[in-house]
Parts: C-alpha cells; sequence; structure tokens
C-alpha cells in the first residue's frame, strides 16, 4: 500500500511540468499585443491560477512577529472524458504557508499533489418547453450579436491611448448596449460596467441587479440544491523545511451548496439582497469529506514520537464560506469576509499520539477582505504535522495572476 501511494503521489511532478510545457502552448492574454518567449507565456499561463498572500504574522502568545506567504495553486491539466455534462478532469495543485522564522509560526502543513476528479454528479437539468426555447434562442443571439462585441470594446477601451480612440471605442459600445437593452427590455433595464467588463439588468420592482446572463440561467435551468464532485488524490504534506514527509491517497466528496440561505443575515448587514462583487455571490458554503491512508515513513517528528512509521487511516472534513459584509459602489469598493473550519481525525491513533492530542486536530481561518486586496486574519487550532495548538492574528494583502 506504500508503493502504490508513494507512485501515485509522485505523478504530481510529472503532472506540473506537463501543466507547464502546456501553459507555454496557450495563445497569449487578449491583453498582451506583442508576442512573448515561449518560455514567459508558460510562465503566465502556468501562474494563471496562482493565489499569493504575503503577510505579517503575529501568535497571540506573544512569541514575535514574522513575514510569511501563504499561497493555493491549482490547475486542470487535462479533461480525459466528457460524459454529457459530467467529466473526468486530471489536476495538479499546492498549497500552504511558508514563514521566514519557522518557529514564531506553528500552522506548517504545506499540500502538494495531483487529483482525479469526476466533475459534477447531480448535473442541472434545461427546462424544455417552448417558452424556455424562444428564452434560450433570444440568450445566445443577445450574447453572440451583442454582449460579446461588447466585451472586447471594454477591454480595447482599457488599452486606448489617446481621446479619439476611446471616444469611438464608446460610441462602439453604446450602440451595442442600446441594440441589447431594445432586445432585453422586457426583463428589466440593461446597464454597462466597463470596470468588471459585465452586462446588468435591473429587475423591475424590487429585483435587485443581477448580471444578465444569470436572470436567463435561472429561468432555463431547474435550480437544484448542491454541486458535486467525487475526488482521488495523491498528495504529498510536508514542512517548508522538508524535514517531515507524509504521502497521503484519499477519496473525497467535494461540493458547494447553491442556495443562498446562509448569506441571509449578512444581507441585512450591508443592506442589500445581492452582493455587489460576483465573487461574494452564489451561494455557498463549500464543503469536502473523506477517508485517506497515510504513509509517515518519512515523517521524522512522529516516528520520534510513537517509535514506528506504520501507515494509518484518517477522516477529513471542510467547509469554507465568502460572502460581502459591505456593498460599495463598485466590486472594488467593497470588503468580504472569508471563513473556513478544517477537521483531520486518525483512527486506532497509538497511545502517544492520544496523549499528545494529535489524533484529532482542527484548524479555523477567518479572514476579512478590504479594498485594494488587503486583508486582516486569523487563525486558530492545528493541522497535521503541527505538534501544537496556536492562534495568529496577520495582516496583509492578496495577488491573484
Amino acid at each position: 500500500m506504500k508503493r502504490l501511494i508513494r507512485s501515485f503521489v509522485l505523478l504530481a511532478l510529472a503532472a506540473i511540468c506537463l501543466s507547464t510545457l502546456q501553459a507555454a502552448d496557450d495563445p497569449p492574454a487578449p491583453v498582451m499585443e506583442e508576442k512573448v518567449a515561449p518560455s514567459l507565456a508558460g510562465f503566465l499561463g502556468f501562474s494563471s491560477n496562482l493565489v499569493i498572500n504575503p503577510k505579517v504574522i503575529t501568535p497571540t502568545d506573544g512569541n514575535g512577529t514574522t513575514f510569511g506567504l501563504d499561497y493555493h495553486y491549482g490547475r486542470r491539466v487535462l479533461t480525459l472524458l466528457q460524459a454529457g455534462r459530467t467529466d473526468v478532469d486530471f489536476s495538479v495543485h499546492s498549497e500552504g504557508l511558508v514563514v521566514v522564522e519557522a518557529e514564531k509560526s506553528p500552522h506548517r502543513l504545506l499540500t502538494h499533489g495531483l487529483r482525479l476528479s469526476l466533475v459534477d454528479l447531480w448535473p442541472s437539468e434545461r427546462l424544455r418547453t417552448p417558452a424556455s426555447d424562444a428564452q434560450r434562442a433570444l440568450f445566445r443571439s443577445v450574447k453572440d450579436t451583442y454582449v460579446q462585441p461588447w466585451e472586447e470594446l471594454a477591454g480595447e477601451l482599457k488599452k486606448a491611448k489617446t481621446s479619439g480612440q476611446k471616444d469611438s471605442i464608446r460610441a462602439e459600445m453604446d450602440d451595442l448596449l442600446g441594440k441589447a437593452q431594445a432586445e432585453l427590455a422586457a426583463y428589466g433595464t440593461l446597464e454597462g460596467d466597463t470596470a468588471t467588463r459585465k452586462l446588468y439588468l435591473s429587475g423591475h420592482g424590487n429585483t435587485p441587479r443581477q448580471e444578465w446572463e444569470e436572470v436567463f440561467l435561472k429561468q432555463l435551468i431547474k435550480p437544484r440544491f448542491v454541486f458535486l464532485s467525487l475526488d482521488l488524490d495523491g498528495n504529498a504534506e510536508t514542512d517548508q523545511n522538508f524535514q517531515d514527509v507524509q504521502l497521503v491517497g484519499q477519496a473525497q466528496l467535494r461540493g458547494k451548496v447553491l442556495m443562498d440561505w446562509l448569506d441571509a443575515p449578512f444581507a441585512l448587514l450591508r443592506g442589500s439582497r445581492q452582493a455587489v462583487s460576483h465573487l461574494n455571490r452564489n451561494g455557498g458554503p463549500y464543503f469536502w469529506g473523506g477517508v485517506a491512508i497515510v504513509d509517515p515513513s518519512s515523517a521524522e517528528t512522529r516516528q520520534a514520537l510513537v517509535g514506528n512509521d506504520d501507515a494509518f487511516g484518517r477522516a477529513q472534513f471542510g467547509v469554507s464560506f465568502r460572502t460581502e459584509v459591505f456593498s460599495g459602489s463598485s466590486p472594488s469598493k467593497c470588503v468580504a469576509l472569508e471563513l473556513s473550519w478544517r477537521y483531520y481525525h486518525e483512527f486506532n491513533a497509538p497511545a502517544a499520539i492520544r496523549n499528545n492530542q494529535l489524533d484529532h486536530t482542527s484548524y479555523f481561518k477567518a479572514t476579512l477582505l478590504f479594498p485594494g486586496n488587503y486583508f486582516l486574519e486569523y487563525t486558530d487550532g492545528k493541522l497535521p504535522l503541527d505538534v501544537e495548538s496556536s492562534s495568529t492574528v496577520s495582516v496583509g494583502w492578496r495577488y491573484n495572476f
């Protein structure tokens, strides 16, 4: 079993290399007018799903302050199979926290690995009526004829250098928007936002403003409660010095609650039913849970504590949620709240693990994300590989590649 886990995890290195090569062949982003070297194009494509959070970390026990970099990366390498609206995807991922002075931040888990996913176990169903077919035809016509050209012009507007160029682009955009407004007049007032390059519908009465596609999708697709995927993971759990390394093979169910019930109290707080930023909408929370087999044969701290490197079983669960607590005049001026919690339980743990309360670990994180992507963060608990629980307060800045 250990060999199987180890072989599966080591494939992640090859997958990451394949991901980089694939990214080098991807076309440059639309905003790039000049050709770039394949190596740079490869880096830009490879890093497109990378999120970094440089931050100053202060443990609440007064152990001093240090600088750290929290990061998350995930990239789908390829789709192995498409069966209706359910796909089989192969992806790589890596996440964790790296700090300058490791002793000042006891949360030291980094996870790297590969994932085989059966995506969308419960696909949505399309409505099949004469009325819905007519709506679907209207949606496609408006999107192809007006919306996509408007979005492309919004991108060109940001790159325009002279006032003459900007005036010409705005005139074309206004013409497209006016024609789209006439087509969608029965659904409300259509408005364009050049900052987000999106079109929004303000419905009649007290209906909140929504992205125009969402209005149609809600009427063309039967509502469902949850989005589900099944994952088979091969991971390496390490500390930043690779002194402790565990290889983990796991199966888990991952999903998202699509109803916005949990957002109701936050809607009262911000004074509007719908969040302004699209990143803070569409229900939630996200959740995951499953079982794993862990090979700790390269985990020095555990071996010193237990006296052997026997593999063990583990259950693990997690939940995360993001919402908007203050709505500004635009998505860039909103304040968001992110909450996450993880729990791990080791089956039949040795006495040394139980006596040190390492057979079950949990970790909570709350982040307030302010305009400009500055954030204030609080963490509490411990993760696998951690030997003690701790709380920290951090301030930092988030950057999405």
